[in-house]
């Protein structure tokens, strides 16, 4: 059956994609605090990190709106579909050469379901350090009013992150990560006013 078929699919592509993540992190990529990397990441794909949608399930008493746009906050929305997300990865489609920017977890899914190897940790890494930029730049926002002066500031986040945790890197990977952190630092430089 056609439908079957397509849920088999799905549920390998899912489970194919958390635990790729999962042995990234446990498998010396991340060497520290692996088990909140993994949650993060877990939580991330199945859509229960703490956006504002999932917070007023939880009786939160903030907006559910998007502080940065106004439009309902779920997680691909925040990740992907608003501007400070969208000019992000518009940063790492340079770099990366994709033919164009994820609107979605689920393009995410399919742009690293496609590398392997030593490609798909070097990918994890320098995403990790965008999501986890553009994560601690809402954070401030939604619960410490700390908005950011300039759009570029959300880049060189992610790229600070990218220097941070090169040491937990392999040895041979990080020289490309090097490369791929020197193309976003000048795709952040074409972008705009730093």
């Amino acid at each position: 059956h056609p439908r079957q078929g397509s849920i088999l699919i799905e549920k390998f592509s899912r489970f194919t994609y958390i635990n790729l993540i999962f042995i990234c992190f446990r498998g010396g990529f991340f060497q520290s605090s692996t088990e909140g990397c993994s949650q993060f990441w877990r939580g991330l794909h199945e859509g229960r990190i703490q956006a504002a949608h999932r917070l007023k399930k939880m009786k939160w008493n903030g907006d559910p709106l998007c502080k940065f746009c106004g439009a309902e906050e779920d997680v691909d929305h925040l990740m992907f579909k608003c501007a400070p997300a969208r000019f992000l990865w518009c940063c790492f489609r340079d770099v990366f050469h994709w033919d164009h920017v994820p609107s979605s977890r689920r393009e995410f899914m399919n742009i690293l379901m496609t590398m392997g190897g030593d490609r798909a940790i070097i990918f994890l890494h320098v995403i990790s350090a965008g999501i986890w930029a553009i994560w601690l730049v809402r954070n401030d926002w939604v619960f410490n009013n700390k908005l950011l002066s300039n759009i570029c500031h959300l880049p060189h986040k992610a790229v600070s992150f990218l220097i941070q945790w090169r040491g937990l890197l392999p040895e041979k990977l990080k020289v490309e990560v090097d490369g791929l952190k020197d193309s976003l630092l000048a795709s952040i430089r074409a972008s705009g006013p730093n």
